[in-house]
């Protein structure tokens, strides 16, 4: 008989457990970290500035700088703030930029070191080459360093690579290039070319055989070429303030015969001429007191518009000097056409003015007459407004008998606000018979005859003092009440 041996079972042991329920709470831990957004710890980086030079900005005997669009120059400086060109000390030099400048460079710093005793053969890695930006800083003691600017770092706070010649490649903050980069002409003072656009009473554009000319005659403005009809007021308003904001770019060099060729101004894209009205000149104390005024006589100023600068603008000339000039500012004047300046609403005559209107329509006439009669006050003074201008009461008479004047002032009103609804070109602009509506107008400084001539089934061609340039629907001519 076989003995049977039992087997007791064993149990688990603890550190078994043990074992199982860590793995437990890692697997659980790490799919929740999986699954769960953290957000990455911010390293704080501290950068401190590295002062490489630093010396009081009279202690800078001259500046010569390499400027990336131009020949190298040197600029002197006698006392703090009195420069001169060192190759032409009659150069007349902007003032302000170079205390820009100077004060610039007196202070050369970098936010950190990229590479210490960097190799020549190494420089052209950062941007650094011959053609590069780069200025040397001479002191009083006549101790001199030059500086070279490399690519430019496009990070958060924009970087540029800083080479001190002979020594480290270093990253800096301060934007030298944008203060230091100006050729010798850019540090030529330009005029100041912005005129009172009140002053202004002619505007003349002569591109070739073409001529655009618009004259103020007595505070109203007219187109006078390439033929005579009255201005449109708002757009002549626009013109003026773009005249007012116009601006020189850059100096260029004085003309001369060879200059007139290399920039088109012997064979002109555009010739620009403004009458400027005579006017004065008050200078006031902080009291508000004028101290003094100065009389300036009517004349007239002249641009010249020559070659264009692709992407800028053109070269113009004025008072003898050759300047850059952008379309921004003053690309308008190669834009302009007859057509955006002729009046759009034909009775735009204020009513205050207007002395006499005859209507002729169907057949029939009817004159209107305008009368100003003097307020009197009830101590028999006559009444003025706040300005001390005389006040009018108006009465209005139709065909010699007085009329309502209150229904009159809302009738014409209306016919005040009527526009034209269309430009007709040149070969529609005929001589036409016949006029739908025939009216003339008299008013204080002048006058004015407005015909409404059949053009088609709607519409009618407008003309004023005998030119048509618009066209305006017959709905609108039939719907005038006086």
């Amino acid at each position: 008989m076989h003995k049977v041996k039992k087997h007791e079972k064993k149990k688990f042991p603890r550190w078994g457990w043990l074992i199982i329920i860590i793995s437990l709470t890692i697997t659980t831990t790490f799919i929740y970290l999986l699954e769960r957004k953290v957000e990455p710890l911010k390293i704080e980086t501290k950068s401190e500035r590295i002062d490489l030079l630093r010396l009081p900005v009279s202690d800078i005997a001259s500046l010569t700088v390499y400027p990336t669009g131009g020949e190298k120059y040197t600029i002197v400086q006698e006392e703090q703030g009195q420069y001169y060109l060192e190759s032409n000390p009659d150069y007349p030099l902007q003032t302000k930029t170079l205390d820009e400048m100077f004060d610039a460079v007196s202070s050369m710093v970098a936010d950190s070191m990229v590479v210490e005793n960097i190799p020549e053969t190494q420089l052209q890695e950062f941007g650094v080459t011959e053609e590069s930006l780069r200025f040397t800083i001479t002191d009083k003691n006549n101790e001199s360093s030059t500086w070279f600017f490399g690519y430019e770092l496009n990070t958060e706070v924009p970087m540029h690579y800083l080479y001190q010649q002979g020594g480290s490649m270093y990253l800096t903050g301060i934007n030298y290039p944008d203060i230091c980069n100006f050729t010798v002409q850019e540090l030529h003072p330009v005029p100041s070319i912005n005129f009172t656009p009140d002053i202004i009473t002619r505007i003349q554009v002569d591109q070739g055989n073409h001529t655009l000319r618009l004259i103020d005659e007595n505070g109203m403005w007219f187109l006078t070429a390439p033929y005579k009809y009255p201005a449109d007021k708002q757009a002549v308003d626009g013109l003026l303030q773009k005249i007012g904001d116009m601006r020189l770019a850059a100096y260029v060099e004085d003309a001369s015969a060879q200059a007139m060729t290399r920039y088109g101004f012997d064979a002109p894209r555009a010739t620009i001429t403004l009458n400027i009205a005579e006017s004065t000149i008050s200078v006031i104390s902080p009291e508000q007191q004028v101290v003094q005024q100065d009389r300036i006589a009517a004349h007239s100023n002249t641009f010249i518009i020559g070659n264009p600068i692709e992407g800028i603008g053109f070269y113009c000339l004025y008072e003898d000097m050759v300047f850059k000039a952008t379309n921004l500012s003053m690309g308008f004047f190669m834009d302009m056409y007859a057509e955006d300046y002729t009046l759009k609403n034909p009775f735009n005559i204020s009513l205050n003015v207007m002395k006499s209107m005859k209507l002729q329509r169907n057949g029939e006439t009817t004159v209107y007459q305008f009368i100003f009669v003097e307020q009197i006050l009830q101590n028999n003074e006559i009444a003025t407004d706040e300005f001390g201008n005389t006040l009018f009461d108006m009465h209005v008479e139709k065909n010699g008998a007085p009329i309502e004047t209150a229904s009159f002032i809302a009738d014409y009103t209306n016919l005040n606000r009527i526009r034209v609804d269309g430009i007709l070109d040149d070969s529609q602009r005929i001589y036409r018979e016949n006029p739908l509506l025939l009216a003339e107008l008299e008013y204080e400084k002048g006058s004015r005859t407005i015909a409404f001539y059949p053009y088609d089934a709607l519409h009618a061609a407008v003309s004023i003092d005998g030119i048509i340039c618009h066209y305006m629907e017959i709905e609108k001519i039939n719907n005038i009440l006086l």
